[in-house]
């Protein structure tokens, strides 16, 4: 039999079967559980288990959303500006372009991903 300790949990997980298994001395299973640690055994380091498709997207996608506002605002600076609205400098419109270009190139990266 091998088990392997959770984190964060007070569970154990019985390898064998898949089973949690509470920290709760009255449960049979756990008194094996101890038994089976008194007699010198190690639990099986845990291992995280991959991130779902699903998980990634929303990773994703989320990344995607700061980058597009950051995108926008740059956008809207360089607008008004063409507008006549605002009066960048010189300087303030070549860091809202290079921003632009940053964050456009970031989403790129994501996107491909």
């Amino acid at each position: 039999m091998s088990y392997q300790e959770l984190p964060n949990t007070a569970s154990v997980l019985r390898l064998a079967d898949s089973s949690f298994i509470p920290a709760d001395p009255k449960n049979q299973d756990y008194a094996e559980y101890l038994e089976w640690r008194a007699k010198g055994n190690i639990p099986a380091a845990y291992v995280e288990p991959p991130e779902t498709t699903e998980q990634l997207e929303a990773k994703k996608l989320e990344a995607l959303e700061i980058i597009d506002k950051a995108s926008t605002r740059a956008i809207r600076e360089l607008v008004l500006d063409q507008a006549g609205i605002l009066n960048l400098t010189g300087p303030e419109r070549a860091a809202a372009a290079d921003r632009l270009k940053k964050e456009n190139d970031k989403a790129t990266a994501i996107r491909s991903r």
